[in-house]
């Protein structure tokens, strides 16, 4: 007789993503949730058109939940501590704060085409956005989230500066380039 084999599908995180102040989320929305934990894997689900996703194939432990794809003008806070096995969750897309700021080189002048990224506290993705002519540049994210923010020289990626603990909110950030 040959062994019965069984094969482990892992658990499920599930539940509903909605737009604060409406019924369902906007036509041809293409948003992805991401479940960040333990391992180096990141798995991810489209959200539905009726909001709902479900992420399969998760080892046990626990998660941080985050969105990429969210509309302009909205931002989805990280959601840590999920359970995998959890069901019914119910995330929200709010109106996004911003934060804003400019990048200078060490002679102070503003750096255009710089790369800034912003990395809320818990999540491994980053959002990107390049500064105008005037190093200027504007990140959108959840009120209350903090995060880490980076801006890189256009012509030199070694050439980089940090700034922890910066929150949605934030206004006239100068992030300085080293020489």
């Amino acid at each position: 007789t040959a062994p019965d084999l069984v094969a482990d599908p892992g658990l499920v995180i599930q539940g509903t993503l909605r737009l604060v102040g409406r019924r369902d989320l906007p036509a041809g929305l293409e948003l992805t949730i991401l479940a960040n934990g333990a391992q180096s894997e990141q798995p991810s689900t489209k959200v539905a058109a009726d909001g709902s996703f479900r992420i399969e194939r998760l080892a046990p432990g626990t998660y941080v939940l985050s969105a990429l794809g969210v509309p302009k003008g909205f931002a989805m806070a990280p959601r840590p501590g999920v359970e995998a096995g959890s069901k019914d969750l119910e995330l929200t897309l709010v109106v996004a704060e911003t934060i804003e700021g400019r990048v200078v080189g060490p002679d102070d002048a503003p750096v255009g085409d710089a790369i800034v990224n912003f990395w809320p506290e818990g999540v491994v993705f980053s959002q990107s956005v390049t500064t105008d002519a005037k190093g200027r540049f504007r990140i959108e994210a959840a009120p209350g989230v903090a995060g880490k923010i980076s801006a890189q020289d256009p012509e030199n990626m070694f050439r980089q500066v940090h700034q922890d603990g910066v929150a949605a909110g934030a206004r006239e950030l100068v992030l300085k380039l080293p020489n």
